[in-house]
């Protein structure tokens, strides 16, 4: 009997620990997923050039890599939460070996599963090491040099396009259209019609855009876009653009102009504060 009776002595408190356990469990998860930062673009100045982090529910893609080797890392490290690495996919601009660095760092942090390289690329070195990095690494690379359409989510797609010295990422999320523009030139992209804004990997000017993110201008001739609205990001600056419901939602303080005005159809602005 003394037996029995200390065996469900010991029962009773492993049963609550378990209970427990599973209770706090179901907790954490719940709160995990309600603190799980989604449906955004984080902008960040990575070394000469800006690179852009879509995150949604279901995958995080970067676009761009940026002159140095660790800043896209630290880029994607800051912006996202562990559970969200490594990326689903890594899209490096190729008209130029410009943004090449920042893509090895990211192959050599182990942070993403496949890449696509998106242009005709030139004959650099650069691009046969970041080909064989990949391959070390057990990365899938594959080489867009059309037109092609990248799907995201149901209602989320990316479609590449070239430009004469350049090319342009149409991002549409259901009625909502963001440009991502990497060009050496200033010709303004068309990539996306009644685009809400236009991220600028570099800092040749797109006069035509509504909103503008782009890299602080270094020379005078680059100071006057002709956006009505405009943010302009150093190396390690970030900017969170929250997707909702077909609207653009950012902080007020990260805009240089008069953040009362509307900057279009589809996009609005909030002080939503950056994470």
């Amino acid at each position: 009997m003394r037996l029995v009776s200390l065996r469900s002595t010991i029962a009773q408190p492993a049963l609550a620990w378990l209970a427990f356990g599973l209770l706090l469990g179901t907790v954490l998860g719940t709160a995990a997923s309600q603190l799980r930062p989604t449906d955004r673009l984080v902008v960040g100045g990575t070394g000469r050039t800006l690179s852009v982090l879509l995150v949604t529910d279901r995958a995080e893609v970067l676009i761009g890599g940026g002159t140095d080797p660790n800043d896209a890392a630290d880029f994607v490290d800051r912006s996202t939460v562990p559970w969200q690495r490594p990326l689903e996919l890594l899209v490096v601009p190729a008209w130029d070996p410009e943004h090449v660095p920042g893509a090895l760092g990211i192959i050599e942090r182990g942070n993403v599963h496949s890449i696509v390289v998106w242009g005709e690329a030139g004959n650099q070195p650069a691009w046969t090491v970041l080909e064989r990095r990949a391959r070390t690494a057990g990365v899938s690379l594959e080489w867009i040099r059309e037109t092609a359409v990248i799907p995201i989510d149901a209602t989320t797609r990316l479609v590449l396009q070239a430009l004469p010295d350049g090319g342009a990422i149409c991002l549409e999320r259901g009625e909502l259209r963001i440009v991502i523009v990497d060009t050496a030139g200033e010709r303004p992209s068309r990539a996306c019609r009644q685009s809400a804004a236009t991220i600028s990997l570099r800092r040749a000017i797109t006069p035509e855009a509504r909103f503008l993110v782009r890299p602080r201008p270094l020379r005078a001739s680059e100071l006057a876009s002709g956006a009505p609205y405009e943010v302009q990001l150093e190396r390690g600056e970030r900017l969170t653009v929250r997707l909702q419901d077909g609207e653009l939602r950012l902080p007020l303080g990260a805009l240089l102009n008069d953040p009362r005005r509307v900057l279009g159809p589809h996009s609005t602005s909030s002080g939503t504060p950056d994470r």
